[in-house]
């Protein structure tokens, strides 16, 4: 007949591996009630109804018997579990009864055992750490997610990552990497069979901008030829445009102001302004021969006049004086003139 063995022994539980046969197995520490015992197998609760409790109250402790013994190999535990409470109150002017008074004691160091237990299984720092900025409160669980210490090693965090998932998620890496280098080295070898039978010739000055072109183990540098698409199309630097052929090679805008100024010189600008007030061109003109035309910007105005007419006055190489009349003989009538002006302009 295979023992009981006993296991992690201390002052308010203790564990027991059932072999099969017996019933009974005792607790060697005080109970005051036989609700105060709670029975384990595994991690799971006892009914009651399965056991009777015996508790010897001169030796301070007791036994279980169950009706059927428990199957072999069963983690049994017998755990003193107290509700934190005061059991008696002592009245003033009355006599205090040693009996009473011990077993009150007798059950408040019983609950004392009970949370100093509790505690010795719960994670906690060593007394020789520096925890003053270390907090040991949990994260809210996430489903697949491990406890581990922030990056700052002050607090308890939930990874990133789903540690359940971690091994396939790395053989499914180690996998595609794998893949890649047998691609890779694949393109290699094919890449340095080709290499063996191709001879490059060492270029000389006369093949500056000529490419490598091969034929089997023959290779030589050839010009490269403009592609179909780019035929009568201007270079970047502009050196195959005629010389007769004029371009803008500046242009600026901001808002309503603008201008465009061309190889030969010849600018274009223009903007929006108001009338009665003098426009500064963007760029100057080289003289005032100059050409200059206006009208009345009516998008911006609520009450349009009718028949306007646009005058630039005061022209200078630099700006002109808006002006707006109509047929009404109305001069210098307040409005916005969209302007354009264009000519040779002044060399900088």
């Amino acid at each position: 007949m295979t023992l009981n063995v006993e296991v992690n022994e201390n002052k308010t539980r203790i564990q027991y591996i059932a072999d099969g046969e017996n019933k009974m197995f005792d607790f060697p520490f005080k109970i005051f009630n036989p609700e105060d015992l709670v029975v384990y197998f595994g991690d799971t609760v006892q009914s009651s109804d399965l056991y009777s409790v015996e508790i010897d109250s001169e030796n301070q402790n007791g036994s279980i018997l169950f009706a059927t013994a428990p199957t072999a190999g069963t983690r049994i535990t017998l755990s003193r579990e107290l509700s934190i409470e005061r059991t008696t109150y002592f009245q003033e002017q009355l006599a205090i009864r040693p009996k009473t008074l011990n077993q009150e004691l007798d059950y408040q160091i019983a609950c004392t055992q009970q949370l100093a237990d509790a505690v010795n299984r719960t994670m906690i720092l060593p007394v020789y750490s520096n925890d003053k900025n270390i907090s040991m409160v949990l994260p809210e669980p996430q489903a697949g997610k491990a406890i581990l210490w922030s990056s700052d090693g002050t607090k308890l965090e939930n990874s990133s990552i789903e540690i359940n998932n971690l091994t396939s998620q790395m053989q499914s890496l180690v996998e595609q990497a794998t893949t890649s280098a047998q691609i890779a080295t694949e393109k290699a070898n094919i890449a340095a069979e080709a290499l063996e039978n191709i001879t490059i010739p060492i270029p000389s000055s006369s093949d500056s901008g000529k490419f490598l072109t091969t034929d089997g183990s023959i290779s030589s540098w050839a010009t490269v030829p403009p592609p179909a698409e780019l035929a009568n199309k201007a270079n970047t630097d502009l050196s195959n445009v005629s010389s007769n052929l004029d371009y803008v090679v500046e242009s600026y805008q901001n808002g309503t102001d603008w201008y465009k100024i061309y190889k030969s010189g010849f600018v274009e600008q223009g903007g929006v302004s108001s009338t009665g007030t003098t426009v500064n061109f963007l760029k100057a003109f080289a003289n005032t021969n100059y050409s200059i035309t206006g009208n009345e910007k009516l998008s911006n105005q609520t009450n349009p006049w009718a028949n306007t007419s646009f005058k630039a006055m005061n022209c200078t190489v630099s700006g002109f004086y808006c002006y707006l009349s109509n047929t009404n003989s109305q001069n210098n009538i307040s409005a916005t003139v969209s302007w354009r002006a264009c000519g040779q302009g002044a060399t900088e």
